[in-house]
């Protein structure tokens, strides 16, 4: 298991026996991350403000040999989470502090350019449908989903969510987004490519990170001990979508036809 730390970098723990296997030293401030399965590559951000620096990095991690294998510069104090399209083999990358959207190129390991999306504010959880070519990305103070083109970071549409989201994730089979915040859970439903309509909101008792598991469709928030209850992991089951479920059988039934 690869964990980024705030002090120690990139940290290798050994599962069977939640012992630490290996330390890979980075800059101060190891956070946000993202692994690639398909390249075997784990992506951190590191240095910018807990650096005492205007710069971040996002450091490239082998996961077969331990080792930081490159270093992307990034004229940010602040990355927060990334997506990557491997289509076109790029990485997008919240720059919060500057309210830009950081595109990188995976080949050669540079800054390809930034968008200034208008709009955009303390930008933390993003997403990103491949199909699509959409980046869905959310704003607080107020939260506030945007839909950016990913091809040219054209603002296509903006929703109200809930604030101090941390976690969001795309559920292409359902046409969903999940945003997890302090203030709760936004369901919000795709009524077409650029635009979402919120269906639903739940509180998550002050749980702001989730994780979304496809195969078991469950949704796993974590939060801490409240006035209410103690601290808990909640599990919520997610039902089908009828109007998803029927477009992708127009679909299947349309591809098999002469």
């Amino acid at each position: 298991m690869f964990v980024s730390d705030d002090k120690l970098g990139c940290v290798v723990v050994d599962v069977p026996s939640l012992k630490i296997a290996h330390i890979i030293p980075l800059r101060q401030g190891a956070d946000e991350a993202i692994f690639d399965k398909k390249a075997g590559l784990f992506y951190i951000g590191n240095g910018g403000k807990k650096d005492k620096s205007d710069n971040s990095s996002i450091s490239v991690i082998d996961v077969k040999t331990y080792k930081e294998v490159a270093r992307i510069a990034i004229p940010s104090s602040n990355i927060e989470m990334m997506a990557i399209d491997h289509a076109r083999g790029l990485m997008f990358a919240n720059l919060r502090d500057k309210n830009q959207i950081a595109v990188i190129d995976l080949a050669t390991r540079t800054l390809k350019t930034i968008w200034t999306v208008p709009g955009l504010n303390l930008i933390t959880p993003m997403a990103y449908d491949g199909k699509t070519q959409r980046l869905f990305v959310i704003g607080r103070r107020p939260g506030k989903l945007s839909v950016i083109d990913a091809t040219n970071g054209t603002l296509l549409s903006t929703a109200g969510s809930v604030d101090t989201a941390d976690g969001i994730t795309w559920d292409g089979g359902n046409a969903r987004l999940y945003v997890s915040g302090s203030e709760g859970l936004s369901v919000f439903h795709r009524d077409d490519a650029d635009h979402f309509t919120e269906i639903q909101r739940i509180d998550t008792k002050t749980g702001k990170v989730s994780v979304y598991v496809d195969k078991l469709k469950q949704l796993y928030i974590a939060h801490a001990r409240t006035p209410a209850g103690p601290a808990a992991l909640d599990i919520y089951t997610v039902a089908p979508d009828p109007i998803a479920q029927a477009a992708a059988k127009a679909a299947a039934d349309a591809r098999k036809k002469p």
